[in-house]
């Protein structure tokens, strides 16, 4: 069969699809997304050992979420369903990051039930996060004949994706095209009209990487006999067990595999074969607890158990599995936050995953604590400690909470807790116990067997203990030193505080030094071309010593302003989605004006570059390396480094390019606007007990160095509207040219005041001030109580008066407080009046009442010290009946206090004060005032 090649052309770029005569033309699917709630993240960024929090919050009904935590390599790690949510609609999940995690970029998917809709968010474990391609299907089966089936797809952003769909036989059904949002998501739908039933996936790729997902059309739960069993009976850390299952033709299985606790590890959805079978493999983790473990499948209210025994590397004192080895007492004592000797006081389940220990203190080794239990948390299922056990415990601070560690040992009659410790003398002990402070005691006996570099006393190679300098590092001296590092990566023993110049590599490696000063281990035959590109030289003039902060610029140039000293590098095809891609692209959208290089700050100005070329500021366009990246980027170009400038030139297509690095230590304030999304241009009426809420966008483009963070708050205009305003969460965290969302809730309280009031959010970017506030987007105006006043109120910062003509005859205005002496917690209650003693009738439109409390000074002085101002907002006339005492605008009340900002409030000094006010309508004014005394 002849294949065919589609050129496809669009937003996202170039790229080709391979077609055959019997597919015909790929198909192009609509792609959205919106979403019924949000989700984000306490951090992007995470180290191994950590704890990230996930806060969801729904604008709907749906009243649980699941959480899928996918590690780079495309492995379901993490399960959970958080059932329910606050008043608000929030709720939180929390996983602990392995100490062994992947590093690279994890997926997080929601799935809101019982709404279907689906989020997912990135984070990146020891680097910053990329936007890799994922896909997640809403539901694993489908019925025949009646669903359609939904997917939501994440990637680079405007980036177009091939979807191709299999079936069971690995052959392509179908090709679709989409276009990824702005946002980097799409939610789109399969037409699964004439899909027989089985088991399909589908395919999603960008022409560098893919991802799957499998669903099934008309599988059913099964009403027959499952049966479930394993190829032993027994295995340990590290083993793969094969799971068999037989049941009927073609039916979904859920396929549970659970701890000792009950607690589940994994969860597997399958389904069988034509011929009823099921096959699955599962590894058991390095850190499996030793018990009886069990594997449940079922399908429906089917379902069969079988167990097996898992037996975990045992330390000869302790019925914990053996943690990595170590070989340096000082890294757990440097590492660990509390070290104590304690007693196994009560142990419960908290979730499937986490258990809590109560720990009766004995005594502390390092840190202390005013009570003498504490509880502790196992976040992995690593301990099968029994109420009762003696043990020495490492503790590591999580946020607000303690997590035990691996090394973690039991403690016997003959083994104490300081026993295990095998360092000579402790901080606040005498010396005597063998040697100076913190130094080796390497014959002791109870030393923990996880402490491979140190030697018992019965070992007969005494000679080979290791000792250390004066100066605290170890001997290089591989006779003397044996090497207990073999299965630590480089970076890994560097980080553990091993000197670079003892750093082991396994046999067919070698040790060479980055010119960042980062160990690694190659291949030999690798070395000329390492040492090429500078990596053994720290004097090379072509290597690079980053700061904390590092940036790329690219700006298209004029080819007549290169001169001699730029040499120019002619590139062919460049990968789609790299670095110099989106350099290259990025630059011509903003020249094309599909892109923005830089926010709009007025007039656009020449950025300064070494060669004096011009570019605007609005057509150059950044973006923010690590230094893994900087380094890779670095070695693949020639660069010119020139005091602080380095730079290249290169011809891509007809095009030609300036390319600039820039590394510093402190970041600039980031390019990022805000909107509050779908806000009316009128007042919105809320009633008393009431609320709303509202989406706030922002929008990064230029981040300089690093993620944006976006600091909000909101306030509203009158101190005595009885009404709350709040944004949640209060801190975004936003990648280089994406976006995030928070919510803006209004809650009117059941005795709020009438009046019409301003909300305002305001938006600060890594603390500075980024323009992020209503006047540059539209922020909402609330009317309570279908009021015709619009209020607000104001501190001692603000100097305000009205004019306006006399008072017409027989007419005077009144301010009436509730008490003439004001304790502290006493309201003041400020009522104005309009007197009308004529007989005639008074018409005209108001204009606005000022009311000031003033410290009163000699004559022709005051000081401001609280405000109230509300202006009319109707065209309809007020109305003075003859003989009438009429009530303005409505009671204010105020809580004795001055502020300049807004919620810095302190109350007014005790003494006299004046209360002056000012009403205005048409060519008409009245005055009146009243003396008052804070007490």
């Amino acid at each position: 069969m002849k294949s065919r090649l589609l050129i496809i052309i669009g937003i996202a770029g170039i790229f080709l699809v391979p077609i055959n005569s019997a597919q015909g033309l790929p198909s192009f699917l609509d792609c959205k997304y919106d979403s019924s709630f949000v989700i984000s993240t306490n951090k992007l960024e995470f180290t191994q050992g950590e704890t990230f929090v996930l806060n969801v919050k729904t604008i709907q009904n749906d009243t649980s979420f699941e959480v899928l935590v996918i590690n780079p390599k495309g492995q379901e790690v993490f399960a959970d369903v958080v059932d329910g949510t606050d008043k608000f609609g929030y709720t939180q999940a929390r996983f602990h990051i392995p100490d062994d995690a992947l590093q690279g970029t994890w997926s997080i998917f929601v799935t809101a039930k019982p709404s279907q809709q689906q989020q997912v968010i990135f984070i990146g474990v020891d680097e910053t996060p990329q936007s890799i391609i994922s896909i997640k299907s809403s539901y694993v089966n489908y019925e025949y004949k009646v669903d359609d089936a939904s997917f939501l797809v994440a990637g680079e952003p405007n980036t177009g994706i091939q979807i191709n769909v299999l079936d069971h036989n690995n052959e392509k059904t179908n090709i679709y095209i989409i276009t990824l949002t702005p946002e980097g998501k799409c939610n789109f739908t399969l037409d699964l009209d004439g899909y027989k039933p089985g088991v399909y996936a589908v395919e999603v790729t960008d022409h560098n990487d893919k991802a799957i997902a499998t669903f099934t059309v008309g599988l059913q739960p099964s009403t027959g006999q499952i049966d479930v069993s394993t190829d032993s009976a027994k295995y340990s850390s590290g083993e793969t067990v094969l799971i068999s299952v037989e049941s009927g033709p073609m039916i979904k299985l859920q396929i549970s595999i659970m701890g000792p606790l009950g607690n589940v590890i994994e969860k597997i959805l399958a389904t069988t074969d034509q011929n009823g079978r099921l096959s699955e493999s599962f590894t058991i983790p390095q850190n499996a607890t030793e018990g009886t473990w069990s594997i449940k499948s079922a399908s429906g209210s089917n379902f069969d158990i079988t167990e097996f025994t898992v037996i975990a590397q045992i330390d000869s004192l302790s019925k914990i599995r053996m943690p990595p080895s170590i070989s340096d007492p000082m890294y757990l004592w440097n590492d660990k936050d509390l070290i104590l000797d304690g007693n196994i006081f009560s142990i419960r389940g908290v979730s499937e995953n986490v258990t809590a220990f109560d720990i009766k203190i004995n005594k502390f080794f390092k840190g202390e604590s005013a009570s003498d239990m504490i509880t502790v948390f196992d976040y992995d299922s690593k301990f099968l400690f029994p109420v009762g056990q003696d043990a020495l415990i490492y503790l590591k601070k999580i946020e607000n909470s303690y997590e035990i560690s691996p090394y973690t040992v039991e403690t016997t009659i003959n083994c104490s807790a300081r026993d295990r410790i095998p360092l000579s003398t402790l901080p606040g002990e005498p010396i005597g116990r063998g040697g100076p402070t913190l130094e080796f005691v390497p014959d002791h006996p109870c030393i923990p067997s996880y402490y491979t570099g140190i030697l018992s006393n019965n070992d007969s190679s005494t000679d080979t203990v290791p000792y250390r300098t004066p100066g605290g590092s170890f001997s290089p001296d591989k006779t003397v030193y044996p090497t207990p590092w073999e299965d630590r990566p480089p970076l890994k023993q560097f980080k553990d505080g091993i000197d670079s110049k003892v750093i082991h590599c396994n046999d067919d490696l070698v040790l060479v030094q980055k010119y960042n000063g980062f160990p690694a281990c190659v291949r030999e035959q690798t070395i000329p071309k390492l040492i090429e590109r500078g990596w053994n030289n720290k004097n090379s003039e072509n290597t690079v010593g980053w700061k904390k902060y590092i940036m790329i610029e690219s700006s298209r140039i004029d080819k007549s302003r290169i001169t001699d000293r730029l040499t120019i590098h002619h590139l062919g095809e460049i990968q789609h989605g790299s670095i110099l891609n989106k350099l290259f692209v990025g630059v011509d959208g903003c020249k094309n004006k599909t892109d923005l290089c830089a926010l709009p700050r007025g007039i656009s100005l020449d950025k300064t570059n070494p060669l004096n070329i011009p570019a605007h500021d609005s057509d150059t366009f950044s973006v923010t390396l690590n230094e893994k990246q900087a380094n890779y980027l670095f070695s693949q170009l020639e660069w010119i480094i020139e005091e602080n400038w380095i730079y290249t030139a290169i011809q891509w297509k007809e095009n030609y390019y300036l390319l600039v690095f820039s590394t510093f230590d402190q970041t600039r304030t980031p390019d990022v606007k805000m909107k509050l999304v779908d806000i009316p241009l009128q007042p919105v009426s809320l009633e008393s007990g009431g609320n709303l809420n509202y989406t706030i966008q922002v929008d990064a483009w230029a981040t300089y160095g690093t993620s944006a963070q976006i600091d909000l708050s909101a306030v509203q205009s009158a101190k005595d509207s009885g009404m709350d305003v709040w944004i949640e969460p209060e801190t975004l965290i936003i990648p280089e040219r994406s976006n995030a969302t928070a919510t803006l809730f209004i809650q009117a309280s059941d005795d709020a005041n009438a009046g019409i009031y301003d909300v305002r959010v305001i938006g600060y970017a890594n603390g500075n001030n980024a323009g992020l506030h209503c006047s540059n987007t539209i922020c909402p105006t609330i009317n309570i109580g279908n009021s015709n006043w619009s209020i607000r109120t104001f501190g001692s910062g603000t100097n305000m008066a009205i004019g306006g003509i006399s008072q017409p005859d027989n007419t005077w205005m009144e301010i009436e407080l509730n008490k003439n002496e004001f304790f502290e917690d006493d309201i003041v209650e400020i009522k104005t009046y309009l007197v009308n003693n004529s007989t005639d009738t008074l018409t005209f439109i108001p204009d606005q009442i000022l009311i000031k409390v003033i410290k009163a000074q000699p004559v022709g002085y005051y000081e401001n010290l609280y405000g109230i101002n509300a202006r009319y907002e109707s065209d309809e006339p007020f109305i003075l009946e003859p003989n009438s005492k009429t009530l303005l605008v409505r009671p204010f009340y105020w809580n004795q206090m001055t502020f300049q900002n807004f919620d810095d409030e302190q109350r007014l000094e005790p003494r006299q004060h004046k209360m002056i006010a000012k009403f205005v309508g048409e060519n008409h004014a009245w005055n009146d005032d009243v003396m008052f005394e804070i007490k």
